[in-house]
């Protein structure tokens, strides 16, 4: 009798597993049109070949889908900028052997023009790499394609068929470790298809077209609407740049064409996440409703019935409240900006001669282990100093100019409630790592938060981990438990996270979801480390009500092309 050989099961290196999960991804913007048009223009294009196989890693490399995405991510935009010259964008050599295989170099010439910095730039020594720019014929291409009908459309997925199922799940990835898995994950019950109001992205992409003409010099530009609806959400439009409105106009029409998808229905988009080390969950691809401007959100989701929600100042109440649960020092200054933080906020913008939303990003940044003593970070590994996060901020609030930037840098430093502040973080931080949860894993020590997620202490090499970093882990992993928690109440009424707050169709009463939300905590926290507290949270609400409109709304709508409705036809 023969006996039965047992099949030794299949294991999959990491790069084999990085592979599958990248293969999973499903982009809803490529369109059908616009592989015909570059087949049927660019013979170099058609001919290339859909895919290369790896035989020594097992990886599949979707070479024709992504050349598509390159192309698609430098016509939209979001391509680094090259450093020597705005006009032209920055693609690295080992990203693009990659993506694209061993022939990279020829591919990308087909579709981009490419330079060298210039004279006396040396790639290697100056960490530079070469310039790249669309051709023009491309560029024409796209425009055709993006710029026209914007009605329902195909859209391709890795075979260069149209997509004809959405996926199943709405978390795609996981990060566990330090390392990224495919999620199989069950406690996320809400849908990954968002229903946007596509009349107002259409309103969108002509509001902000018209107020660049405006901008520009075209006084004849009626702005007087567009104002007012900018007004109703919360923007005074004198306070955008040129390149605030051309962006905007941008992500609106991207945002269209993202919204007319056969396979999901006029004014859906698919938004599906990836769950970060912290338990944080942040949207996957470039353009987003959870990344989307404010502005753009409420306008976009205006209308429909949704709610928006808020935990009021959430990571200084977190680490406050931590800190007290872990019998920490006195944080008086964290204390009066918690009770106070409007008025505080309000006071330093008035001090400091910086916009309250800037001052805003400052004070989070703060608390992620932004540093107000210098300019600066240096960075161990590449040995190179580069402009700290506040400093980061404070260059874009001043449009690049450097020496306006420091002045202020040097106004926020001086500041007396930042700088209290600023102290008080780091006198907490050093009081709660004493207290911390490790885990101990194949010989490897991490940082459990309370939403069980782990961060290394120490990278491979035995450098330990900056505290600031831990100490966010800590906060973002209370704040991922707190959005389960409301989950888990709203199921399919949940519609998005939006980092520390979430849209919903439910209209609560947000005392009995704090109720809910402290209940929940506190046994969360005994679980965690054995201390029987909840989190006291303040959670605001709004509704997204829908933009007003007038006789004007009819003519915008009646716009055939995005051409037409960008005053370009």
């Amino acid at each position: 009798m023969k006996r039965l050989r047992h099949k030794k099961r299949r294991t999959f290196t990491e790069q084999q597993k990085k592979n599958q999960i990248e293969r999973s991804f499903i982009s809803t913007n490529i369109k059908e049109e616009l592989l015909r048009a570059l087949d049927t223009n660019v013979r170099e294009f058609r001919d290339i070949r859909w895919h290369s196989r790896s035989k020594k890693y097992n990886t599949i490399k979707d070479i024709k889908y992504n050349l598509l995405h390159i192309i698609l991510n430098a016509y939209n935009g979001h391509i680094k900028r090259h450093k020597s010259d705005t006009d032209w964008q920055t693609f690295y050599s080992v990203k693009l052997r990659d993506t694209l295989g061993q022939e990279y170099d020829r591919l990308m010439s087909m579709v981009f023009d490419k330079r060298h910095p210039s004279n006396g730039v040396s790639l290697i020594d100056d960490k530079q790499t070469l310039k790249y720019k669309l051709k023009e014929e491309i560029i024409v291409i796209c425009d055709k394609v993006y710029l026209g009908e914007y009605k329902l459309h195909a859209r391709i997925g890795r075979d260069g068929k149209s997509i004809i199922t959405i996926p199943d799940y709405v978390v795609r990835n996981v990060v566990d470790g330090g390392l990224l898995k495919r999620s199989n994950v069950k406690k996320y019950q809400f849908d990954n298809v968002i229903q946007l109001n596509e009349d107002n992205i259409l309103i969108m992409i002509k509001m902000f077209a018209e107020l660049y003409r405006y901008r520009m010099g075209k006084k004849s530009v009626d702005i007087e609407h567009w104002t007012d609806i900018l007004n109703s959400v919360g923007i005074e439009p004198s306070k955008y740049t040129l390149k605030h409105l051309e962006d905007r106009r941008n992500k609106a029409i991207e945002l269209l064409n993202k919204a007319s998808v056969d396979i999901l229905g006029e004014g859906r988009v698919l938004q599906v996440y990836t769950e970060k080390e912290s338990g944080r969950l942040f949207a996957d691809e470039w353009l987003n409703i959870q990344n989307l401007p404010k502005e753009m959100r409420y306008i976009a989701m205006g209308g429909l019935g949704y709610y928006e929600y808020d935990i009021e100042n959430a990571h200084y109440n977190f680490l406050y409240q931590l800190n007290n649960m872990f019998r920490g020092p006195a944080l008086d200054t964290i204390s009066k900006y918690i009770s106070k933080t409007k008025v505080i906020r309000q006071q330093i913008a008035s001090d400091t001669g910086v916009d309250i939303g800037v001052i805003k990003q400052i004070m989070i940044a703060m608390i992620y282990g932004a540093d107000i003593t210098q300019y600066h970070t240096y960075n161990e590994d590449t040995k190179q100093s580069s402009d700290n996060a506040i400093m980061s901020i404070l260059l874009k609030y001043a449009e690049d100019n450097r020496d306006d930037a420091t002045d202020l840098f040097d106004t926020i430093k001086a500041n007396e409630m930042i700088s209290g502040l600023h102290s008080e973080i780091r006198l907490s931080r050093n009081h709660m790592k004493k207290h911390w949860v490790i885990e101990k894993v194949k010989g490897v020590e991490y940082l459990l938060n309370p939403f069980r997620k782990r961060k290394r202490l120490a990278d491979r090499y035995g450098k330990d981990e900056a505290l600031n970093k831990l100490l966010s882990h800590m906060l973002l992993g209370v704040e991922a438990s707190i959005l389960v928690f409301v989950m888990e109440e709203e199921l399919k009424d949940f519609v998005m996270p939006h980092h520390d707050g979430w849209v919903s169709i439910n209209n609560w009463n947000t005392k009995t979801l704090e109720k809910i939300v402290k209940a929940k905590t506190a046994r969360m926290m005994f679980d965690y480390c054995g201390i029987a507290t909840g989190f006291d949270i303040k959670i605001t609400k709004k509704r997204i009500g829908d933009i007003a409109k007038g006789k004007w709304t009819k003519e915008v709508l009646r716009a055939k092309t995005i051409k037409e409705l960008i005053g370009e036809e």
